[in-house]
């Protein structure tokens, strides 16, 4: 099907969106009837967003879009609005949608109201890199835009012949993109999303710029080492050698670190050399990031290595958690504080009703519950683990 808000498909270099409903397929499946009520809202939400922002719908099938623009900013404004309108969306019965939107600019052949061409390939190529609510465009887009953006990398996409510069519109989390090598990477599975440290986020990532060693300091249980995965999470599809993660908890004597480290980043220490020179020669040449988790009862050693390795090393960053700096020259630190508990809508609150419905489904979050959790959450100092033991127990207590 084809359908416009434009009269004439326009022509010249223009900046295509499109758009794929995440999962559909699964939910479906599940309850068809349901699902083709939120189709339907989510149709009429894209288009109408199409056309207020100056777009040419250009073709539509099942569950997913394709418009052009001639204004970038409008493709932009448009896909926020697409996104934020489906977050804010009453879906009824229906199960609530979630769509991939992936922006890029250039020249395409047009021919009978359709687009043709690697420009329109390259969209979509992108499109099928983000996960549900996330936005990606590309660098020829984002340098005609002013809205905040996140750089993912450089990638290669299946049929595209140069490398794409990947940015996401926002700084919400997100599951990291679909090219990432698992080769390159030992990051724990992040399980739950991630509430409440987006700012964190930022400001960690925005530190790699100019620091190379960055500590995440705070209590036991605030969240340090969720924070860290997730900050290698984001970082790793822009790490060329990819992000790592050496759990330190296990690591009693200082002598097994290096080891330690070495399985982290996957190399295979052989011959007589020192593991230490071994490890050292292997990380100072590439460009990745290695999170030391857990370096408490390790702060010579950790700060040892991080002097030897940032002495070699301009490319490799570290990340590590611990209950007080390591005392390197150059370190940044960065207190991890607790989760915001101020409202019923706070971070904190967020995270007990996610964490809640893991564990029992029936809890029916009224505005009442939310006060109580809130002064829960208040007891609890913010506190994540607290938090998460503590909505732990909805299966057998109310909140009250």
């Amino acid at each position: 099907m084809t359908d416009s808000v434009q009269v004439e498909a326009p022509t010249g270099e223009l900046t295509f969106i499109f758009t794929d409903v995440e999962g559909s397929t699964r939910l479906w499946a599940a309850d068809p009837v349901s699902t083709a009520e939120s189709l339907r809202t989510h149709d009429e939400l894209v288009k109408a967003a199409v056309a207020e922002f100056d777009g040419y719908l250009f073709g539509w099938a099942g569950d997913h879009f394709r418009a052009a623009f001639v204004d970038p900013r409008q493709a932009v404004r448009a896909s926020q609005a697409i996104q934020d309108r489906l977050a804010t969306t009453d879906w009824g019965d229906g199960p609530a949608l979630k769509v991939r939107i992936g922006v890029h600019r250039g020249e395409a052949t047009q021919r009978d109201g359709d687009y043709f061409g690697p420009v329109p390939n390259t969209a979509a190529r992108i499109e099928a890199l983000a996960s549900g609510g996330q936005t990606l465009l590309s660098g020829d887009v984002e340098q005609h835009v002013g809205a905040a953006t996140l750089f993912l990398g450089t990638h290669r996409l299946r049929d595209v012949p140069e490398p794409v510069a990947i940015f996401q519109l926002g700084s919400a989390a997100h599951r990291p993109l679909r090219t990432v090598d698992p080769n390159l990477t030992s990051l724990p599975s992040a399980g739950a999303p991630i509430i409440g440290r987006d700012d964190e986020i930022l400001e960690i990532r925005g530190l790699f710029n100019s620091a190379s060693l960055v500590t995440l300091t705070g209590v036991g249980g605030c969240g340090k080492t969720r924070l860290a995965v997730e900050v290698g999470r984001q970082e790793l599809p822009g790490r060329l050698d990819g992000c790592y993660f050496a759990d330190l908890s296990a690591v009693s004597e200082a002598e097994e670190l290096l080891s330690a480290i070495a399985r982290a980043v996957r190399l295979e220490v052989t011959g007589s050399a020192p593991v230490r020179r071994q490890v050292i020669d292997y990380l100072a040449t590439r460009d990745a990031l290695l999170i030391l988790d857990n370096c408490e009862h390790l702060l010579d050693a950790c700060a040892d290595f991080a002097e030897d390795l940032l002495a070699r090393s301009s490319s490799t960053v570290l990340l590590a958690t611990t209950r007080q700096r390591l005392g390197v020259d150059g370190e940044v630190v960065v207190p991890v504080p607790p989760l915001s508990s101020q409202d019923p809508h706070s971070h904190a609150v967020e995270f007990f009703l996610d964490r809640a419905a893991a564990a029992s489904h029936e809890l029916e979050a009224a505005e009442a519950d939310r006060f109580v959790i809130g002064e829960i959450c208040r007891r609890l100092d913010g506190i994540p683990l607290a938090i998460e033991l503590a909505a732990g127990r909805v299966s057998v207590l109310s909140p009250a």
